[in-house]
Order: C-alpha cells, then structure tokens, then sequence
C-alpha cells in the first residue's frame, strides 16, 4: 500500500523515537562502562544488536518510502535525495565499523567512538519537541541569512560546515553603502534577494501541501 506523505512524515518520526531510546540506553551503559559497572558491556552489546536492526530497517524505510517524496517536494528535490543517499552510505559505513570494534579490548577508544556515532546521528534525527536537527544540506552559492537582514528578527538556524568553506558576508553596513554609492547596483541585489524569497516560500509551500496529502 503507497502511504501518503503525512503517513511517510509519522513513519520516520516514530522510528527516530525509537532509536533515540534505544541510543539512550546506549548512553547509559557508555556511563555504566567508564564507572566500570559490573555487566555494563554485556548491556552495551545487546543495545548496540538492537539499534543495529531497528536502524538498518530505518535506512531501508527511507530509502522505499521517503526517496519519491523527496525527489519531487520541490526543485531542491533530487540534491535531497543524493544527500540522503551519500548520508545513508556514510552512516552504514559508521554501523559497520562500529559492529567491528573489539569491544573491551580498549575501553576509552570503545567509549569514544561510540558516543561519536551517537553524536552525528542524533544531529539529523527530528524530534517534535524542537530540538536541534539538521534541517537541510545546502550547496554552494547558497544565500542564508537574508529574512533576518530585512525583518531584523533573530535567526531561527545556524549553518555549520561540514566540510572546508569558503564564506563571504554582505552584512547590513555594506548594503547600505551600496544604496548610498550605487543605487543601480543596490536595486539589482534586493531584486535577486526577493526573487530568492520568493523561490524558497514556493518550494516551503509545496512541502507544506505534501504533508496534508
């Protein structure tokens, strides 16, 4: 049976409530270990059998249900899903190494490359109470920060790079130096700002309309 977006959109919440329970109680037993609790590690090795599975069904689940809706939500839709895709490689390849370790044999290395798992994985989980998440993955060329510029309202993102950037900054300052000297050039940037916002309220829009289909 094809499940609706709304249908997809609980699936994948359900299932993050589940691995963050089960990443919990491998937290608690990373505590346990460092405290040298008798039965700790046997506690850890369950837990980390259980995320295994449940994850791996995860990894399957978006990929059958979550890709075409991905691929289609907007024009963004198939940088998304090579995203998604390079992040699910990257994520079996974290799982594989982690079920390799000689749990035991070095119990800091254990501990740390467990909670660095844990750590990268709990950054792209979504949560309804509003805690932190990965909202999206931008590409190069990309224009943050703009509403907040015109609004003068806080920011309600960060944007952390993963990987080497290079980032230039047109603060408000600036601008208005622009308006000042080049009012052709200045009238040229809020124009390319306003069709900017206006792309990203459509592709906001039709997200939106998916998850009440």
């Amino acid at each position: 049976m094809e499940l609706s977006a709304s249908q997809v959109r609980s699936l994948i919440l359900d299932e993050h409530a589940i691995l963050r329970d089960v990443l919990d109680e491998i937290e608690e037993a990373l505590g346990e270990m460092t405290r040298r609790v008798p039965g700790a590690m046997g506690r850890l090795r369950a837990s980390l059998r259980t995320f295994r599975d449940a994850f791996l069904r995860h990894l399957s689940h978006e990929e059958t249900v979550l890709r075409p809706l991905l691929k289609d939500v907007d024009a963004w839709g198939p940088a998304r899903v090579e995203t998604m895709d390079e992040e699910h490689q990257a994520q079996r390849t974290a799982l594989h190494e982690l079920s390799c370790l000689e749990l035991g044999q070095d119990l800091d290395r254990t501990v740390q490359q467990v909670e660095e798992f844990i750590r990268r994985l709990r950054v792209d989980m979504v949560t309804p109470e509003g805690t932190r998440m990965r909202l999206r993955t931008v590409l190069p060329g990309v224009v943050v920060g703009e509403i907040a510029m015109y609004t003068g309202d806080t920011r309600t993102a960060d944007v952390v790079a993963e990987t080497p950037s290079v980032v230039m900054r047109l603060g408000r300052a600036s601008i208005e130096r622009i308006e000042a000297t080049e009012p052709a050039l200045a009238a040229a940037l809020h124009r390319w700002l306003a069709t900017t916002l206006s792309e990203r309220l459509t592709e906001t829009q039709r997200a939106v309309m998916a998850l009440f289909d």
